[in-house]
C-alpha cells in the first residue's frame, strides 16, 4: 500500500509541463494544490502566487508583439523566407551570399551555388551588360574569391574584371574600367593620378575581361589602390578567354551535328558542312507563325533543330453560304510536316523561284537559318553542291492529290461534328450535366 501511494503521488512528475504563454501566469503546482483544498485556501495561494509573479518574474516575461495586418509578413514566415523588395537591401544580401559562396574553389562549388552565383552578377550592369546570359552562366562558374588584407596595395585591373565585394579603393590610372565594347586609349607611360580621384565602393567594378593588347598583365593600366582590406569577385581575362572559346565550339558543334542529320547533307564532305555550319545563325518562332507564304520567295534556309511544321497548300473548293448557295473559294489544307532535322528554301533562294507551299509552325520551333546575304560568302562549289543536293518540298504534289486531301480532311472534320452534335444531343435530352452529381470528376 505504501508503495501504491508513492507513485500515485509522483507519477505525475514523468510527464512534461506545457510551456506557458508570453505575458499570461501559469498556475504553479501550489496554486493547483490551493484549488483542491476548498475556495479560503485556493484564494489565499492564488493571491500570493500573482503577488510572487509581480514582484520577481515581471521582468522576464516576453513582450506581446503587435499584430500585423500585412499578408507578406506572414508568408514570409510561412515559407521561413523574409525577402526584402528593397534593391539595396537586396543587393546587399546578394554580396554577402556571394562572399560566403566564393571560399570554396569552383571545383567544389554545387550546380546550385554556380546558380546563386549567376543570379548574382545579373544584379551588377557592370557584369550583365557587357556580355550575353549565356557567357554570364558561364563566367559564373569560374568565378574566384580575391582577398587583399592590407592597405596601399596595387591591384592590376589588366589581369581581369573586377568586383568590389568589401572595402574600398582609389583608382590610380583613368579609366579604370574598360569594357568589351568600348575602345580605349593608354598613354605609354601610364600618368599616375593623384588623391582626389573619388574612392570606388562595393559594388563597383574595375578591370576588364579582355586583357589590352601589347600590355603586361601587371602594368599601371586599370590599377587601383585598396584603401581598406577587400575582398573582390574576379573574372581572369584567361578563364573569359577559355569561356567564350568553349562556347564556340559547342555552337560549331551544334550546328555541324544539325546539317548532318539532314538527310540531304548526310552524304555530304565534312568541309562542306563545315562551310554551312559557319554561316548558320539561330532563330526562334511561336506556334502559328507564318514563316513563309505559298507563292513568294523564301526569306532563308531553314534547319529545324527542335518543333514541328505544318505544310500548307491552296486549294479552289466549293463554299456553302448561310443562305444555301454554294460558290468557290480558296481554302488551305495540310499538305504534311516538317520535323526535326529537315530542312527547306535552299531552291527558292539559290534558283530565286517562289516557295511552292505555305510554311505555319505548329509549336515552338528552334532553327537554324542562312539568309542570302549569307549565302554570298560560300564558294562556288558549296554552292553548286548545295543546288545539286535539294529539291523543291513537297513538289510531287498535284492538284488532284491536294483536292482529294482537302476532301478528306472535310470529310473527317464533317464526321466529327456530327457525332459531337449526337452527343450533346444525349446528354440534354437525359439531362445529364457533366461536372455536376454523380459526372463530376473527382
Amino acid at each position: 500500500m505504501d508503495a501504491h501511494r508513492t507513485f500515485m503521488e509522483n507519477y505525475h512528475r514523468m510527464f512534461l509541463k506545457p510551456t506557458p504563454l508570453s505575458a499570461l501566469p501559469s498556475k504553479t503546482a501550489s496554486a493547483r494544490s490551493g484549488y483542491s483544498k476548498g475556495p479560503e485556501k485556493s484564494k489565499h495561494t492564488s493571491l500570493m502566487s500573482v503577488g510572487s509573479l509581480s514582484s520577481q518574474k515581471v521582468g522576464q516575461l516576453a513582450p506581446l508583439q503587435e499584430t500585423s495586418h500585412d499578408i507578406r509578413v506572414h508568408l514570409s514566415k510561412l515559407h521561413r523566407e523574409q525577402r526584402s523588395e528593397n534593391p539595396q537591401q537586396q543587393r546587399q544580401a546578394c554580396i554577402r551570399t556571394l562572399r560566403k559562396i566564393l571560399r570554396k574553389m569552383p571545383f567544389e562549388r554545387s550546380a546550385r551555388e554556380h546558380h546563386t552565383v549567376y543570379k548574382g552578377l545579373q544584379l551588377f550592369s557592370m557584369m550583365a551588360d557587357q556580355v550575353s546570359d549565356e557567357v554570364l552562366k558561364e563566367m559564373a562558374t569560374v568565378a574566384k574569391l580575391d582577398v587583399w588584407r592590407e592597405t596601399g596595395v596595387p591591384v592590376f585591373g589588366n589581369q581581369g574584371l573586377h568586383l568590389i565585394l568589401k572595402g574600398t579603393v582609389r583608382p590610380q590610372t583613368l579609366p579604370y574600367i574598360k569594357l568589351l565594347s568600348q575602345v580605349a586609349e593608354f598613354d605609354c607611360p601610364t600618368p599616375i593620378m593623384d588623391d582626389i580621384t573619388p574612392e570606388l565602393g562595393v559594388g563597383d567594378c574595375f578591370g576588364t575581361l579582355e586583357r589590352v593588347e601589347g600590355r603586361e598583365s601587371n602594368s599601371r593600366i586599370l590599377t587601383v589602390l585598396t584603401q581598406d582590406p577587400c575582398e573582390f569577385l574576379i573574372i581572369y581575362g584567361n578563364d573569359y578567354k577559355k569561356v567564350v572559346e568553349q562556347l564556340e565550339h559547342r555552337d560549331k558543334s551544334e550546328k555541324t551535328q544539325l546539317v548532318q542529320a539532314c538527310p540531304v547533307y548526310q552524304l555530304w564532305p565534312r568541309l562542306a558542312v563545315g562551310q554551312l555550319a559557319r554561316i548558320i545563325s539561330w532563330e526562334q518562332f511561336d506556334p502559328n507563325w507564318v514563316v513563309v507564304t505559298e507563292g513568294s520567295k523564301a526569306p532563308f534556309i531553314a534547319f529545324i533543330k527542335s518543333g514541328e511544321c505544318h505544310v500548307l497548300r491552296e486549294v479552289e473548293a466549293l463554299h456553302k453560304l448561310p443562305n444555301g448557295q454554294r460558290v468557290k473559294k480558296r481554302k488551305q489544307v495540310v499538305v504534311g510536316r516538317l520535323k526535326e532535322f529537315e530542312s527547306f528554301g535552299e531552291v527558292s533562294i539559290l534558283e530565286n523561284v517562289p516557295f511552292t507551299c505555305s510554311v505555319v509552325t505548329a509549336t515552338p520551333v528552334t532553327m537554324g537559318v542562312i539568309t542570302e546575304e549569307k549565302l554570298s560568302e560560300l564558294d562556288d562549289t558549296t554552292r553548286q553542291l548545295l543546288l545539286q543536293s535539294s529539291a523543291p518540298n513537297f513538289a510531287h504534289l498535284s492538284q488532284d492529290d491536294i483536292h482529294d486531301e482537302y476532301m478528306s480532311q472535310e470529310m473527317k472534320r464533317e464526321w466529327n461534328e456530327y457525332k459531337h452534335g449526337i452527343v450533346i444531343e444525349s446528354i440534354n435530352a437525359l439531362g445529364i450535366r457533366p461536372g455536376y452529381g454523380k459526372w463530376k470528376k473527382t
